[in-house]
């Protein structure tokens, strides 16, 4: 039996004192790991019993890619997805879906799971929100099975989904052991994807091997979804719950709620819960309004988040992905600042609101506001911009 201990004394004349120490832990665990395994194998020999795949399942199996609508802008996206499903673990073992709340990312990696256990029956998928992970980490740790945590989430799996892997980002104690598992699973060509709000790059108060592991696999940005793919989401679930709505209706809540999903969502609840369509009659503009909690004419019946953001970049002569990049570039921060400025003022968007959608802090974005605030009362042409910005198609 290979000992990775041995492996360690072999290799660490070659190494730094950083990698010396990780292929220490790493070698140590791995000892065990070999351990657990031939325990486990012998009890179940024992029993003589076929041990089954064990599956821990989607988190919505609704969530799949006939209820994923898409756009130009994924399918790039999911080009590169329709290869780890054909093969998990080979051309892209680790993929880190970013994006702001509500633009699709926990829908995407259900979508991505389904896809692999319908193509694989007998394929070992574990799949959990950062917080249960956490949870489960700090119950072995507790227990003094850290070797057996480590076996349970690599060698006892093929693939592990996790979604809102940020809120693992408290425990520094869980970053470092982390890394194990990637190790692991790197050995093992296994696959990982990870959901999250912000790019790894961004990420502060990472210990810095988590910070390069988050960094080492494909980054996928997920920007917001356009008014268009907004439309065919309404629909289908209008015409689910045989919903009679009139075309204006489905207008002014893709465009009021394009920018998060999960307001879309609950907007759509908030129609179906009106007992007019239930009579068979049509609902009126009036009455979905005030469904939606909408007085009078809204400023956001007046243009979309999306289209401030392409009115800016059109501006600007810039793009709408550099304006929700994290470009420090004085060309590109200007116009981002100006953007932000525009969807407070002139469309009353909240602060914590367009911190999601350009995946920044919420002080960014108070900083930026505050900026042009003052740019404003020494420059009158920036309010002669903004008009102008507004005005443009």
């Amino acid at each position: 039996m290979i000992s990775f201990k041995k492996v360690y004394q072999e290799r660490k004349v070659i190494m730094s004192n950083a990698q010396q120490m990780e292929l220490l832990q790493f070698s140590s665990v791995a000892d065990n790991i070999i351990s657990i395994k031939q325990t486990r194998n012998r009890s179940t020999n024992s029993k003589k019993k076929k041990v089954n795949p064990i599956n821990f399942g989607l988190k919505n199996p609704g969530m799949n890619f006939k209820t994923f609508f898409t756009s130009e802008a994924h399918q790039h996206t999911l080009s590169i997805i329709d290869k780890v499903v054909e093969a998990p673990g080979v051309d892209y073992p680790f993929i880190y879906l970013c994006g702001a709340s509500g633009t699709g990312k926990t829908h995407l990696l259900n979508a991505i799971a389904e896809k692999i256990l319908h193509h694989n029956k007998k394929y070992r998928l574990k799949f959990m929100s950062g917080k249960e992970l956490l949870e489960n980490y700090k119950l072995y740790i507790s227990q003094n099975r850290f070797a057996e945590f480590i076996y349970d989430y690599t060698d006892n799996v093929d693939g592990l989904f996790i979604d809102d892997i940020q809120e693992v980002f408290n425990s520094q104690d869980f970053q470092s052991d982390f890394c194990l598992i990637f190790s692991r699973f790197q050995h093992l060509k296994g696959q990982i994807i990870c959901t999250g709000c912000t790019l790894p790059r961004d990420l502060k108060g990472l210990v810095a091997r988590f910070s390069s592991r988050l960094s080492s696999g494909l980054v996928v940005q997920m920007n917001m979804v356009d008014k268009l793919v907004c439309k065919k989401i309404i629909d289908q679930r209008f015409c689910e719950s045989a919903i009679v709505a009139a075309p204006s209706i489905t207008d002014l809540m893709a465009t009021r709620y394009s920018s998060n999903l999960h307001e879309l969502e609950s907007a759509i609840l908030k129609i179906k819960s009106l007992d007019t369509f239930k009579k068979g009659t049509s609902i009126t503009l009036n009455q979905a309004k005030s469904a939606l909690n909408i007085v009078g004419a809204t400023p956001l019946d007046k243009g979309s988040i999306q289209n401030t953001l392409s009115q800016v970049a059109d501006h600007y002569k810039v793009s709408v992905e550099s304006l929700l990049s994290n470009s420090r570039l004085k060309k590109i921060a200007i116009p981002r600042h100006m953007c932000m400025y525009i969807l407070h003022h002139c469309l009353h968007i909240r602060p914590t609101k367009i911190a999601s959608i350009f995946s920044k802090d919420h002080t960014s974005v108070l900083y930026a506001l505050e900026k042009i605030k003052k740019l404003n009362s020494v420059d009158n042409s920036i309010t002669e911009t903004i008009q102008n910005i507004l005005s443009s198609n």
